[in-house]
């Protein structure tokens, strides 16, 4: 028996004759026998007439009211079966074609799925198909519309891991990061100990646990390593992870976030969730050891996770560097006592200066008075200006001002009373005289009109 080559092809359309053509020649020197085309646009009730020299018979399955499906069947013209029967569906999903060649019968099918209810479609496609090919050999061809994972086919998170995976498949000198094999959501990380602090000469390895709507909301950062910085196996609070969604940037990436956590590791803890406040030794120590670190989960060992330290920094990371000495860190600070409150840190930021009370001789000569009481020192009016002006009105209708303050408001109305009761007396004798002027010209220019 001869070989049989067939083609399956979602065309898009074929009623435009020059792209029949240009199809009809390719398939023809790749030496397609039987060619299945999906999505031929074809209406019945206006069917081009196909004359192909090259493929000169057609089969066609044809909607009768959208143009969004079809499907055809053609046969190269060296190719002579002998067709046996057809079954073409009325709604332009699916035509079969069962012929004979070279004395065995064989059933060819061309299929378009639907874009839902795949399952219960292909159930009964190939239901028919069966009935339809009998004993007969079936070669079916088609488009699917069958995703593997439509979570991972539809998904942005998975195309923006799928890009940053490939940026950040070869090691730097300061770090690298790889998703794990299966799983996109979960990286493993590697970073080199920042020079010149007390983790020069560490490699220290973690996981970043990404949610299915990044980049719109921050990965988890984890440290798998003792650093003497952060605690080990418990998720850190940063602004660029999922402890402070608020703070995160979409415009921030898997890149940045490592940069970022190299330049926080000097700073202090100051008592934020996940981090710890080692000595200078006990950090140089744990440097050391962190080299000897082995991750079973990624099979990755820090003596050979990362490239040789060179003495100038990458150029392609630059813009990613100083993004990330930008970002702004929050700790969540938990004081014995109080409650939780938040502060900032920022990399490479030196400081603001303590602000110290000054005391005045006013203040000196008050110490050596007696306590006029609480309800005194409650009517000290206190100033915030971190509140809004919402928040002030609000505050001084709860907390009334001083007496003091009051006669001071009172004065300064009662002056802008006076004010405006001498502004109305002076126009109202304004107005008085222009009135007078008028009558009295009125009056004065009489005219006679006697001849």
């Amino acid at each position: 028996m001869d070989t049989l080559s067939a083609c399956s092809f979602n065309v898009k359309g074929l009623n435009v004759p020059e792209k029949r053509r240009q199809i009809s020649r390719y398939l023809h020197k790749q030496k397609v026998l039987i060619a299945l085309f999906q999505e031929t646009h074809f209406l019945s009730i206006s069917c081009p007439v196909i004359n192909d020299r090259l493929y000169p018979v057609w089969f066609h399955t044809m909607s009768t009211d959208s143009k969004s499906k079809g499907g055809s069947i053609a046969f190269h013209r060296s190719f002579q079966p002998t067709v046996l029967k057809s079954l073409c569906d009325p709604h332009g999903r699916y035509v079969f074609i069962q012929f004979s060649h070279s004395s065995h019968v064989f059933t060819v099918a061309s299929v378009y799925f639907r874009n839902q209810g795949q399952v219960s479609f292909a159930s009964k496609v190939l239901h028919l198909l069966d009935e339809f090919a009998g004993s007969s050999q079936i070669i079916l061809g088609g488009d699917f519309n069958w995703v593997w994972d439509p979570f991972l086919d539809t998904s942005t998170a998975v195309k923006r891991l799928m890009k940053e995976a490939a940026e950040l498949k070869d090691a730097t000198d300061h770090y690298h990061a790889q998703p794990l094999e299966d799983n996109l959501f979960e990286w493993h990380f590697t970073v080199r100990g920042p020079p010149d602090s007390d983790f020069d000469g560490g490699i220290y390895h973690g996981r970043i646990v990404l949610p299915p709507e990044y980049p719109m909301k921050p990965p988890s950062i984890i440290l798998l390593t003792a650093n003497g910085r952060f605690e080990v196996g418990k998720k850190i609070c940063l602004s660029i992870s999922g402890h402070h969604p608020e703070t995160w940037q979409p415009s921030w990436s898997i890149r940045t976030a490592l940069l970022a956590i190299i330049g926080f590791m000097p700073t202090k803890g100051e008592g934020a969730i996940g981090s710890l406040d080692y000595t200078p030794e006990e950090r140089k120590s744990l440097a050391k050891k962190s080299q000897d670190y082995f991750c079973e989960a990624c099979g990755i060992s820090m003596k050979s996770a990362l490239l040789p330290l060179n003495s100038e920094s990458s150029r392609d990371d630059k813009e990613d560097r100083e993004l990330a000495r930008q970002i702004s860190f929050t700790a969540q600070v938990n004081p014995p006592g109080s409650s939780q409150t938040e502060g900032k840190n920022q990399l490479q930021k030196s400081p603001e200066p303590d602000q110290t009370a000054t005391t005045t001789p006013q203040d000196e000569a008050q110490e050596g008075q007696p306590n006029l009481g609480d309800d005194a020192a409650e009517s000290t009016p206190t100033v915030n200006t971190s509140r809004s002006p919402r928040q002030r009105r609000a505050h001084q209708r709860r907390n009334p001002a001083s007496p003091g303050l009051i006669e001071v408001q009172h004065n300064a109305v009662n002056g802008s009373n006076t004010g405006s009761a001498i502004l109305i007396v002076v126009l109202t004798f304004a107005l008085a005289a222009l009135l007078f002027r008028r009558l009295y010209l009125a009056n004065e220019y009489i005219f006679d009109y006697d001849l």
